[in-house]
């Protein structure tokens, strides 16, 4: 139930939270450190879990005390958190968006930036009604779209 690296919830204790939760309103972002291999490659993989660990720290930190951070593999996040609706769930997008921009987190081989930037899909789902594939099939196509578009920065998609 929990990642050995960063301490943090898996992929199985992320369903389990969701399926405790299946009456709440919530939000689910999905988190991917942009160029992560490259930097793994770069900097050597000692350094890429250092900055793993770093990062879920900044992570946890921005976000809501009632929220719940987890590592889904190599570089992917997700944030678990109560949504009060789609343009609170935006704000904390931003802010987190923000914050890893203001960090001192360095990439020395990043293409365009010489600083660690993150994409960031979110949506807002009661579990229940909308079950929690099709959620996270939409916060994953918000990542996707911003990964297409050029990575660094956040989207939200509305489940349908």
């Amino acid at each position: 139930m929990r990642d050995p690296l960063t301490g943090i919830g898996n992929r199985s204790a992320l369903h389990q939270d969701v399926m405790q939760q299946a009456q709440q309103l919530l939000g689910l972002v999905l988190v991917d450190i942009d160029f992560f291999k490259q930097y793994n490659d770069t900097m050597g993989h000692p350094a890429g879990d250092a900055l793993l660990r770093n990062l879920v720290l900044l992570i946890a930190d921005a976000l809501p005390e009632e929220a719940t951070l987890y590592r889904l593999g190599g570089d992917e996040f997700a944030a678990l958190l109560p949504c009060e609706d789609i343009d609170a769930l935006g704000r904390y997008c931003q802010q987190l968006h923000q914050e890893v921009q203001r960090s001192a987190f360095s990439h020395a081989a990043h293409p365009d930036k010489k600083q660690v930037t993150l994409s960031i899909g979110a949506t807002c789902f009661m579990p229940s009604r909308v079950g929690f594939p099709r959620a996270y099939e939409a916060a994953d196509n918000a990542l996707y779209q911003v990964k297409t578009a050029g990575r660094d920065a956040w989207q939200i998609i509305a489940v349908a």
